[in-house]
């Protein structure tokens, strides 16, 4: 349920997901969303201030960073 609701909230503004990957992380469910912003519908400073709403709503935490810092904060 709170899965849907965030893809939910994605798809009211604009936000394309490209692509999914979930795992169990010690115990913690972990999604990890590529999205496309370009054709969002608000500004990106209202996108980050939504989902934090939504995560303290649910209970869990959301961040979203841009695809150059994820890839060098994973790089082997």
């Amino acid at each position: 349920e709170n899965i849907n609701q965030v893809l939910n909230k994605y798809h009211e503004n604009g936000i394309n997901i490209k692509d999914i990957s979930q795992t169990i992380l010690e115990e913690i469910f972990t999604m990890i969303m590529i999205v496309d912003l370009k054709d969002i519908a608000i500004e990106n400073s209202d996108i980050v201030e939504k989902l934090n709403k939504l995560s303290d709503d649910l209970g869990v935490s959301i961040t979203i960073q841009h695809t150059d810092l994820f890839n060098a904060m994973h790089r082997i």
